[in-house]
């Protein structure tokens, strides 16, 4: 009965962490009103914004699934007049999977070779607010040759109370948003991907030109998102 000890003991350690960690990321947990309220805000980002015009893409669940995603925007954003284009791929969930499944460990599994390692970039919205990425550069070549994106993402995690809209990439490696953000309950990711060539600088790529419009109207709708408007 005393070699039995040991093994209860550890067996009560192992129900008990998993009961906690269960508390902390909200794995027990049947509603989220906050992250409700921002997936259903998630489609009011702006489909047309001067010269930019999006087309919304249906992502299969599987994808949806293995990102996390509660509620998804995925949109090609067209510049005719530029000849210029952006993929923008907006999601809401828990940060156990928001946090983690970020473009250096996708692209690579749908045939795209890193180029370079993911590194910071800070960029300044007109009004001020400094808005940080992690950035990096893929390759993929098919029949029709050589084909290089570089990709931008970045989180907001809100708070319980609403307030700014802070976009974060938290840490120097990239794994640092899991611990960052720890069990938040809502948290939101977004990529902006744009087609670049060899020796382009992040600051100089399409997608920052872009996110400089996008990214003021996207905060108002999620600034409009939580707390909810009390009515009557």
């Amino acid at each position: 009965m005393l070699r039995l000890i040991p093994f209860v003991l550890a067996a009560v350690v192992i129900v008990s962490m998993t009961v906690i960690e269960g508390g902390i990321s909200d794995r027990w947990s049947t509603s989220n009103h906050m992250l409700d309220a921002y997936v259903e805000h998630l489609g009011d980002a702006p489909n047309e914004l001067g010269n930019w015009v999006g087309t919304d893409e249906v992502v299969d669940d599987r994808t949806q699934i293995i990102a996390g995603a509660k509620g998804y925007v995925s949109r090609d954003y067209v510049n005719e007049k530029e000849k210029a284009f952006v993929n923008l791929w907006l999601i809401a969930g828990h940060a156990r999977d928001t946090s983690v499944h970020t473009p250096d460990v996708c692209y690579p599994s749908q045939g795209y070779q890193p180029e370079i390692s993911p590194a910071k970039h800070v960029m300044t919205l007109g009004n001020g607010d400094e808005v940080e990425f992690w950035t990096a550069v893929f390759t993929r070549s098919d029949e029709t040759g050589e084909h290089s994106v570089r990709v931008f993402w970045t989180w907001f995690r809100p708070e319980k109370d609403g307030g700014e809209v802070v976009w974060q990439a938290p840490g120097d490696k990239v794994k640092s948003a899991r611990y960052a953000f720890g069990g938040a309950k809502t948290l939101m990711k977004l990529y902006f991907t744009a087609p670049t060539t060899s020796g382009e600088a992040p600051e100089d790529n399409v997608a920052i030109d872009f996110a400089e419009l996008f990214l003021p109207e996207l905060n108002k709708v999620l600034a409009d998102a939580w707390p909810p408007t009390q009515e009557g």
